[in-house]
């Protein structure tokens, strides 16, 4: 079973498990207290989600995924790219673009970024949850076509993929 947090109104998998209760929600519910069952899911997608998080929720976010995740499930994790984000910021100055990738659209009272990742962070994190064979994700075409449903430009993003593997 694929299971998605965090798709709004508008995910590419169901079940969809997010906060708001909106059309294209199966089920709401806070992303560090999944109500899933241990080693049930076979794959995690969650795009531009985890960095509606605080910093102290991370690990219990990824530590919930794994708990729900089967042996050799994996999880696939899409958010901004902090570190890119800060040098567009540098080069380009305050715009819309790098406003919306640091701190969210704002466009309702869950959508404000409470917190920023880089690869080595997100990496780091992974790897003391107990994730292994961490990799890059590709930008697949399924990917391009929800960033133009939402009418928006193709951002620097980090794109990770985690698996369980308690062998």
């Amino acid at each position: 079973m694929i299971i998605e947090i965090g798709g709004g109104d508008k995910p590419l998998y169901h079940p969809n498990i997010d906060i708001r209760f909106i059309d294209g929600v199966d089920i709401v519910a806070y992303a560090t207290n999944l109500p899933i069952r241990d080693n049930s899911i076979e794959y995690i997608y969650t795009s531009h989600m985890i960095e509606h998080l605080g910093f102290r929720e991370h690990k219990n976010f990824l530590m919930e995924c794994y708990r729900v995740l089967k042996n050799h499930g994996k999880i696939e994790i899409l958010c901004p790219d902090f570190k890119a984000a800060v040098k567009i910021y540098l080069r380009e100055g305050f715009s819309w673009r790098v406003l919306k990738m640091l701190f969210g659209t704002q466009e309702h009272r869950d959508d404000f970024h409470k917190s920023g990742l880089d690869e080595d962070t997100l990496i780091n994190l992974l790897r003391e949850v107990g994730f292994k064979n961490i990799v890059r994700g590709e930008l697949r075409d399924f990917k391009k076509a929800e960033l133009l449903r939402y009418g928006e430009v193709l951002e620097p993003e980090l794109h990770l993929i985690g698996e369980k593997d308690e062998d």
